[in-house]
């Protein structure tokens, strides 16, 4: 799982960087690209909950956001959202919805002692703050959309990097706890 929560970052950061090299790009020709890496995000994202629903007692946030993502990504994908005025705030909503994970997220791996927990704490807040701008600056993301729905997928792609190193923080702690208490 963790091979594919990297695989899903890059992909999300491909399309970020995809969308920087084409800012001249409307948004159905950008459709395809976002809507399938948003789709594959939210399937890993849903698929890493599964053997960690027990260990994180933040991991309902995780299929919560997953969830989101793979339907946000159906909907790009089957062009629902067809106006320019809904992107900035469709996206927006994404990435903040996202950053509020990754700060709850963060402190449940704090507690549980995990090295670099705060880094999904400051990943998690410049998500806030980017999905902040979009909502406070419509006019302003509206004329960058492509350039500010680039950095959203890029931030939200080291956010998917940054959970999958810290997924294996959590299984070492997870494989360690578990020899202690058979040792008891």
């Amino acid at each position: 799982m963790r091979i594919l929560t990297f695989i899903a970052g890059a992909l999300l950061m491909l399309a970020g960087v995809w969308c920087f090299a084409h800012p001249g790009a409307t948004f159905l020709s950008l459709a395809f690209v976002l809507g399938w890496a948003m789709v594959f995000g939210g399937a890993v994202d849903i698929l890493a909950f599964i053997p960690n629903r027990k260990q994180l007692g933040t991991s309902g946030w995780q299929l919560a956001n997953g969830a989101l993502t793979l339907l946000l990504g159906i909907l790009v994908l089957c062009n629902l959202l067809i106006t320019d005025a809904v992107l900035v705030f469709f996206f927006g909503m994404w990435v903040m919805f996202s950053g509020v994970l990754r700060c709850v997220a963060s402190f449940g791996l704090r507690a549980m002692g995990i090295p670099g927990w705060y880094w999904s704490l400051v990943m998690g807040a410049v998500s806030v703050a980017a999905g902040v701008y979009a909502f406070l600056n419509p006019l302003v993301a509206g004329l960058a959309m492509v350039l500010l729905l680039g950095a959203f997928f890029i931030i939200q792609g080291v956010n998917l990097f940054i959970a999958g190193l810290q997924m294996g923080a959590l299984r070492a702690q997870m494989t360690l706890h578990s020899r202690e208490t058979e040792g008891i």
